[in-house]
C-alpha cells in the first residue's frame, strides 16, 4: 500500500490523510474529468477530453485542493526514494530501501495515458536517464 500522506484532507488540515492514495488524480472528488486538472495523453483522447501538451502550457489546467497546479500529468516527477517493494502493512511515509539503482517517478507525463496520472501509481528508472516528459515539480509562492 502507498504511503498514507498522499493527497490534503481539507475536511481535517493538519491531520494525516489516511484516503489520499485512493484519489483517481490529484484534485479529484470523483465527480471531475482528468482532462480538466492534468496533461496527460498527447494527441488522444481520454475521458472525453483531447489534451496536448503543445497547447497545454505549465498551469493552464485547474489546481489541486491545495491550489496547486499540474500535480498529476504534464512531466514524470523524480522522488527521492530508491525503488523497491512496499513492506506489507500499513507505512506512514514511507522513503523506500536505503540504497538502490533506480528511482521512483510519479505523477504521470503528457506522453501518458490517464491510468499513469493516478496519484499512487509509480513506476521506476536509472537516475541518469533523461526525457522530455520527466522533470520536477516546482512550488513558489
Amino acid at each position: 500500500m502507498p504511503s498514507a500522506n498522499i493527497g490534503a484532507d481539507l475536511a481535517n488540515p493538519g491531520s494525516v490523510n489516511t484516503t489520499g492514495y485512493l484519489k483517481a488524480f490529484a484534485g479529484s472528488t470523483g465527480s471531475h474529468f482528468i482532462g480538466d486538472y492534468a496533461v496527460f495523453g498527447y494527441s488522444t483522447m481520454e475521458t472525453g477530453r483531447t489534451t496536448t501538451a503543445r497547447t497545454n502550457p505549465v498551469g493552464s489546467k485547474l489546481p489541486n485542493e491545495l491550489g496547486l497546479y499540474d500535480l498529476s500529468g504534464n512531466v514524470w516527477e523524480w522522488a527521492w526514494d530508491w525503488h523497491g517493494t512496499y513492506p506489507t502493512g500499513a507505512v506512514t511515509d514511507y522513503r523506500g530501501p536505503a540504497s538502490g539503482t533506480n528511482r521512483v517517478v510519479r505523477g504521470g507525463g503528457w506522453v501518458d495515458n490517464a491510468s499513469s496520472c493516478t496519484v499512487a501509481y509509480r513506476v521506476y528508472y536509472n537516475p541518469y536517464i533523461r526525457h522530455g516528459h520527466f522533470g520536477f515539480r516546482v512550488v513558489r509562492p
